[in-house]
């Protein structure tokens, strides 16, 4: 049984393109907020300018619709051309967020990887093989944040990937698989 997984472990490293896409549900839930944001800060406007709203802030509508044209701004081109979140590759696992920078990490940083949740919040963990490295290369005021998070056992980088954890926990074992990580 050693000598399977041994053998399997040498063959690690060249396996080919992987990609984990956000949750379709995901995408349609934020879509769906999208549309609702949408109608109340639209209804509400409408009674603004209407005059009927009483003695209600104008603001208040007008951020609503602000907020609703963003989340639909980011949703729309998510549900029409969904794309990778995350590409696992022979140069390593590559995040592409679809607005912000993305990030790449070379397989030998990376020890294991994996779906994670802390409290109300969800994603694809990464655990550095040199984690006193890793956190040497961050900005000073970040640093007290990674310390709290070794005491709670988190890992050093959390990717927001809007995919269930089924979909996660499979993307993490099938890197395993075929890269030098583990998969947790």
């Amino acid at each position: 049984m050693e000598a399977a997984a041994g053998d399997g472990a040498s063959e690690r490293g060249a396996g080919p393109p992987l990609e984990l896409y956000p949750s379709k549900l995901s995408v349609g839930v934020m879509l769906l907020a999208g549309l609702v944001l949408l109608a109340i800060g639209g209804t509400l406007l409408a009674k603004q300018i209407a005059g009927t709203a009483g003695d209600e802030p104008i603001w208040a509508p007008i951020v609503i619709v602000v907020m609703a044209g963003v989340l639909l701004a980011l949703m729309v081109p998510m549900a029409l051309a969904p794309r990778p979140i995350l590409v696992a590759d022979a140069r390593g696992l590559h995040y592409l967020p679809r607005l912000g920078k993305g990030e790449s990490f070379a397989w030998e940083e990376l020890a294991a990887v994996g779906w994670v949740r802390a409290g109300k919040h969800s994603g694809f963990g990464l655990w550095m093989r040199d984690r006193e490295q890793y956190v040497a290369a961050q900005p000073g005021w970040q640093k007290p944040f990674f310390q709290l998070g070794r005491a709670f056992g988190r890992p050093e980088r959390r990717l927001s990937v809007m995919a269930d954890r089924a979909a996660a926990t499979a993307f993490a074992q099938q890197i395993a698989a075929h890269y030098p990580v583990e998969a947790r």
